[in-house]
């Protein structure tokens, strides 16, 4: 609490302090500092959220920087929800939180961003990734009732993937299926798709890989991946 305390004062609240509780539950509460107040709250009370310069905003945003580079990554959402909740509006900054929500299985804060902005956007993805990479276990239960509502094949190819984490292949080769009919045109649904057959040995895995290699080029991050294996497969 004390490091906390400090990066508040350093943002520019120098009368902050700490207020002892009885209990705190990391999982189920606000597990970041601005969580917890609307923005109308925030808006009529000024001494919980002031206003923060234009210079402040550069510093807290470059602060945030800092943190997630270090790996301090509930620092960097700090920074983050101090942003929000002095009115400072951006989506690349949302984006980022709801990520980093993910990474710690925060769903209750994500959601009440992502339900904020009506679902609209990419928040709903961040949240998904993050929660995917850091394996979280909660993912498949909190993501249900978005995944089959979910046209881009985004959350199916990541549900696909939170199974093959957890080998289990048969339901990630579903989902990673689905992923491809609801979007063939999307090149990560289709290399997703054609790994999961090669690793099932299925000759399918190969034409895949063609679909994919002709809709990108050799600047695409995927290219020289999946022209090798093409070529290892046509050996």
């Amino acid at each position: 609490m004390k490091q906390s305390l400090q990066k508040i004062h350093e943002a520019g609240y120098a009368d902050a302090f700490v207020v002892k509780t009885n209990s705190f539950n990391m999982k189920n509460n606000k597990i970041f500092t601005g969580a917890g107040k609307t923005k109308k709250e925030i808006t009529q009370n000024k001494n919980i959220t002031p206003s923060i310069s234009k210079h402040n905003k550069s510093d807290l945003l470059l602060k945030a920087q800092r943190a997630y580079q270090s790996g301090d990554e509930m620092g960097a959402a700090f920074y983050f929800e101090m942003l929000l909740n002095s009115g400072y509006e951006n989506q690349k900054i949302k984006n980022n939180l709801c990520y980093l929500y993910g990474k710690s299985g925060a769903w209750p804060q994500a959601k009440e961003l992502i339900e904020s902005e009506r679902y609209k956007g990419k928040l709903i993805y961040a949240y998904a990734y993050g929660a995917v990479e850091s394996n979280q276990d909660s993912y498949y239960d909190d993501m249900l009732p978005y995944i089959s509502a979910d046209d881009s094949g985004r959350l199916m190819m990541l549900s696909g993937y939170y199974f093959e984490k957890r080998d289990d292949m048969q339901r990630a080769l579903s989902f990673y299926k689905i992923a491809y009919e609801k979007n063939p045109n999307d090149i990560y649904n289709i290399f997703a798709y054609a790994r999961a057959l090669d690793i099932e040995q299925n000759e399918k895995a190969k034409s895949l890989y063609l679909e994919a290699l002709n809709k990108i080029d050799a600047s695409h991050q995927l290219y020289a991946i999946i022209k090798k294996r093409f070529n290892e497969l046509g050996e």
